[in-house]
């Protein structure tokens, strides 16, 4: 997979928070994204998934983003199913379409027309790697805290077998820092198994990967 971001400039109201923004994500990438507050990385990530501008719109955006070539902008997200995920740091239970993640696996597994064998390998390597997984898949999201919405999130796109993963600092406000280094590992294991991993953190030790910052406007590797 590779990502192409090409000189994107974008515009709530006013100046723009990202002007003429270039840059590159290809499989295997693991990579950190930082900035201060309101320069932009959550509309970033949300342009990376196409809910900008399918979803919600801004006063400018110009330039444009492709995954294989083809425009995120111009194809509605759904056309790049399954590939993509993104996890945001609030509205989760916008994701959750059903009661509870039994059902959400059983519709998917429909969709994507998967063994139960398949589906059950995939949960069982997910457990593995995610040791605070709550594995009560009939347990009501209605009942989950925000670290559980989170993992169950972050299962269904591993189910589907996404290939770019964009987590909106959600990894790091929901997780106890015991499990951090299972998380890092999951997220290795995601980008060497042919995927990309993009995550808003602030705290730049947390791990030796590829950083990208937002600042002035611009994407500083």
């Amino acid at each position: 997979m590779k990502i192409s971001i090409e000189n994107l400039t974008f515009a709530w109201a006013g100046e723009p928070i990202m002007d003429g923004v270039s840059g590159q994500l290809q499989t295997g990438d693991l990579v950190m994204l930082c900035g201060e507050n309101g320069s932009g990385k959550t509309t970033l990530l949300k342009l990376l998934c196409g809910m900008i501008p399918h979803f919600t719109r801004g006063r400018e955006l110009s330039g444009n983003i492709l995954i294989n070539g083809e425009s995120i902008l111009m194809n509605p997200p759904k056309h790049f199913f399954p590939s993509i995920a993104f996890i945001p740091n609030q509205n989760l239970d916008f994701f959750m379409l059903n009661r509870n993640l039994q059902e959400e696996i059983l519709v998917l597994q429909t969709m994507l027309k998967k063994s139960t064998q398949y589906v059950e390998n995939k949960i069982s390597r997910f457990n593995q790697m995610l040791s605070d997984f709550h594995s009560d898949l009939a347990l009501p999201f209605s009942s989950m805290s925000p670290h559980q919405k989170m993992l169950s999130l972050t299962l269904i796109y591993f189910i589907q077998d996404a290939k770019l993963y964009l987590f909106d600092e959600t990894l790091i406000q929901t997780m106890d820092k015991f499990y951090e280094k299972e998380w890092y590992s999951f997220l290795s294991s995601i980008a060497s198994n042919g995927g990309i991993v993009l995550y808003v953190s602030h705290n730049r030790d947390s791990l030796n990967n590829k950083i990208w910052e937002l600042k002035d406007r611009k994407i500083i590797f």
